[in-house]
C-alpha cells in the first residue's frame, strides 16, 4: 500500500520531467540526465529537446547548462548527438566551444581519420578567427601524430604559461607515439622542437616538463639519452639544467652509482658554472644518500690538496725536466706545457698590436722576474720560454694570485696559455698546490 503511494507520489514528477523534455525546455541537470536516457533509449525528442536548450540563454539557476548538455553528448555515439557538436565546434563562446571540440574527440562513432581531419580543420579555422588555442583543443591535436597539428601546436607556445604546459605534454604524447611507430619525420621534428623549448624557455617548469616528456618518449633508452645531455659541455646550460633536474627526481626514487660516478668526474670540468656544479651536487648526495654539504667536502678533497713539502728532487731535474715531472701528476703531459710556451713566445713576438692584453699581463707577469726591466728586457725573457727558471711560475701567479673570481682566471689562463678549459684547470690547480716547488723551476 505505501509502495503504491510513492509510485502514484513520483509519477505527477516523472510526467513533468518528461513533458519538460518533449516541450523542449531543458533547464538543469536533472531534466538533462532524463533527456540522455530518454536519448540512449532512442527518443529522437531528446536531442532536439538538448538541441533547443543549447539555443537558447542558460537560466540563472545553471549557468553552465550548455557546457554540461556538450559533455552528456560525447557519450552517446549517435549520429545525432555528433550533428549537434559540430554545430557548436566554432562557437563565438570559449566554454561552448572547447566541450564541442573535446565532445567530437571522446565521441565513439566517428571513424579515427575521419575524427582527426575534422579536429584539425576545425582547430586551424578557430586559430584563424579567434587568434588563440583553447585547452580543449590542445588536448585533442595532442592525440594527432601530424605535422599540421604539430605547427598548430608551437605557434601557441610562448603566450601563456598554463597553455605551454599543456602544450608540451601534447608534444610529449605526438613524440612517443611517433617515435614507437617509426614515423621518423614527425617524430624528429616533435623531438628538436622539445630540445628547442628545454633549451629557451623561460620558466624552469617548462623546461623540466620538455625534458620529462623525451626521456618517456625515447623509449627504453630515455634515461641514458637524458644522462648524456647532463654530462655533455656542448649541451646548452638551460637545457642541460633542466636534464640534470629530472635525472635527479629519478636518483631520488631509484640512485644509479655508475651514473654517479659519471657525474663525479663530471663535476670537475663543470666547476666554472656554479649553479650547475651545485646542482651536480645536490644530485650526488641523493646518489649517495649524504648532505649536500658532506657531498660537497667530499668532492673538493680530491681537487684541493694541502701544498706539499718542496720537492728538491724536481728542482735537481731543473726546467723543463722538472715542469714535466711535476705536471704528469696533474695529468698534464709535455704537449701541454709545448702548446704554452709556443703561445707566450707568439704573443710576445706579436707587434701588430702593442697593447692586446694577453701580451700586457705576461709583461706585467714577469716585472716579478726583473723588477727594474723595461717591456724590451721583459719581451727577451719571454722570448727564451718557460725553460727559462720562474718564467712560467710567474705568469700562473699573476693571474691566479689575485681577488678576481676562478671563472675569470680560468678564462685568462685559457687566453694567455693558449690552452683548454679543462687544461687551464689543471693549471690552476696545479700551481695552487705547487707554488712553493714550482718557483724554484
Amino acid at each position: 500500500m505505501i509502495m503504491k503511494l510513492k509510485t502514484r507520489c513520483l509519477f505527477p514528477v516523472i510526467l513533468i520531467l518528461l513533458a519538460q523534455c518533449s516541450s523542449l525546455a531543458i533547464k538543469d541537470r536533472q531534466t538533462l540526465k532524463i533527456a540522455s536516457d530518454e536519448a540512449r533509449s532512442g527518443n529522437e525528442s531528446a536531442y532536439l529537446a538538448m538541441e533547443k536548450a543549447l539555443s537558447i540563454d542558460p537560466p540563472p539557476q545553471s549557468p553552465d547548462i550548455h557546457v554540461k548538455i556538450l559533455a552528456e553528448l560525447a557519450v552517446l555515439p549517435t549520429t545525432n548527438s555528433v550533428e549537434i557538436i559540430r554545430k557548436y565546434m566554432k562557437d563565438r563562446i570559449p566554454a561552448r566551444r572547447g566541450q564541442a571540440v573535446l565532445s567530437f574527440l571522446k565521441n565513439t562513432s566517428i571513424e579515427k581519420k575521419q575524427k582527426e581531419k575534422e579536429l584539425l580543420e576545425t582547430i586551424e579555422s578557430n586559430f584563424q578567427q579567434y587568434s588563440e588555442i583553447l585547452p580543449e583543443e590542445i588536448q585533442s591535436l595532442g592525440t594527432i601524430d601530424d605535422q599540421r597539428s604539430l605547427d598548430l601546436l608551437v605557434k601557441n607556445l610562448n603566450k601563456d604559461s598554463q597553455r605551454d604546459a599543456l602544450i608540451v605534454q601534447s608534444l610529449g604524447g605526438i613524440f612517443t607515439r611517433s617515435n614507437a611507430a617509426g614515423q621518423t619525420g614527425v617524430a624528429s621534428s616533435t623531438e628538436n622542437q622539445l630540445v628547442q623549448v628545454a633549451s629557451t624557455a623561460e620558466d624552469a617548469n617548462i623546461r623540466n616538463l620538455a625534458i620529462q616528456s623525451l626521456k618517456i618518449g625515447y623509449g627504453t633508452e630515455g634515461a641514458a639519452r637524458i644522462q648524456e645531455i647532463t654530462l655533455n659541455k656542448g649541451s646548452a646550460p638551460p637545457l642541460r639544467m633542466a636534464a640534470l633536474t629530472v635525472m635527479g627526481q629519478d636518483m631520488r626514487r631509484a640512485p644509479d652509482a655508475e651514473y654517479g660516478k659519471k657525474l663525479k668526474k663530471a663535476w670537475y670540468g663543470f666547476r666554472s658554472e656554479k649553479d650547475y656544479a651545485e646542482k651536480i651536487v645536490e644530485v650526488l648526495a641523493s646518489i649517495e644518500n649524504k648532505s649536500i654539504d658532506e657531498m660537497r667536502k667530499i668532492l673538493l678533497r680530491g681537487v684541493v690538496k694541502p701544498a706539499p713539502p718542496l720537492r728538491m728532487e724536481y728542482v735537481r731535474q731543473g726546467t723543463p725536466q722538472g715542469l714535466y715531472s711535476l705536471g704528469r701528476k696533474y695529468d698534464i703531459s709535455e704537449g701541454v706545457f709545448a702548446k704554452i710556451d709556443s703561445r707566450i713566445q707568439k704573443i710576445m713576438k706579436d707587434e701588430t698590436l702593442p697593447q692586446k692584453p694577453e701580451k700586457r699581463t705576461v709583461s706585467a707577469a714577469l716585472n716579478s722576474l726583473a723588477p727594474d726591466s723595461d717591456y724590451f728586457q721583459r719581451k727577451k725573457i719571454a722570448l727564451g720560454g718557460i725553460s727559462e727558471r720562474g718564467v712560467l711560475s710567474s705568469i700562473l701567479r699573476f693571474i691566479v694570485n689575485t681577488r678576481r673570481s676562478e671563472a675569470w682566471q680560468i678564462m685568462v689562463l685559457r687566453n694567455v696559455c693558449g690552452v683548454s678549459e679543462a687544461e687551464a684547470m689543471k693549471l690552476r690547480e696545479f700551481y695552487l698546490n705547487e707554488s712553493t716547488t714550482l718557483n724554484r723551476l
